[in-house]
This record gives C-alpha cells, sequence and structure tokens, in this order.
C-alpha cells in the first residue's frame, strides 16, 4: 500500500514538475518579448529626441531669421523717402517735378 501511495505522489510531483517548466519556458518566452519590445521602443525613443532636437534648433534659426526680417523691416521703415520729400530732393526750388 504504502509503495503504490509513493509512487501516486511521485507521479503527481512529475506532473507537476512537467507544468512548472511549461510554465517557466512560457514565462521566459514572454520576457525576452519584452525585453525586446523596451529595446524597440528605447530605439524609437532615441530617434524621437534626436528629431525633436534637430526641429528646436531650426526654430530657433527661423525665429532668429523672423527676427532680424522685422528688424530690417522696421529700419526700412523709419528710413522711407516719401515720393513728396524725394521730389524736394530732386528739385528743391520748384518742389514737386510732378503731382500726387
Amino acid at each position: 500500500m504504502q509503495l503504490s501511495e509513493r509512487t501516486a505522489e511521485l507521479e503527481s510531483s512529475q506532473r507537476r514538475l512537467s507544468q512548472l517548466e511549461k510554465d517557466l519556458v512560457e514565462t521566459s518566452l514572454a520576457n525576452e518579448e519584452y525585453r525586446a519590445e523596451v529595446a524597440r521602443l528605447g530605439a524609437q525613443f532615441d530617434v524621437t529626441n534626436s528629431q525633436l532636437r534637430e526641429a528646436r534648433s531650426q526654430a530657433s534659426w527661423v525665429n532668429t531669421d523672423l527676427t532680424n526680417v522685422h528688424q530690417l523691416a522696421a529700419q526700412l521703415s523709419s528710413q522711407k523717402v516719401t515720393r513728396s520729400d524725394f521730389c524736394l530732393m530732386c528739385n528743391p526750388t520748384h518742389g514737386f517735378l510732378f503731382s500726387d
């Protein structure tokens, strides 16, 4: 009797061990997939971060260029010569050479 009980207990332990081995294999595969996904996302983050830095750099150049254009426009506006001023410069004694 005791031998049959021990045999049944041993068979039950072997089934549990076999199931645990299968679970371990499945968990290991899932872990590998998880690590691969983390690595892929890390690489994607690095690429996106580089693109963001490049876009910020370009935006800074664009902002600088726009500021320079606005400053130049303001300077030109302040130096703008009207048609009347031009006529007086050309013919100061008679004033307008042509009518407005």
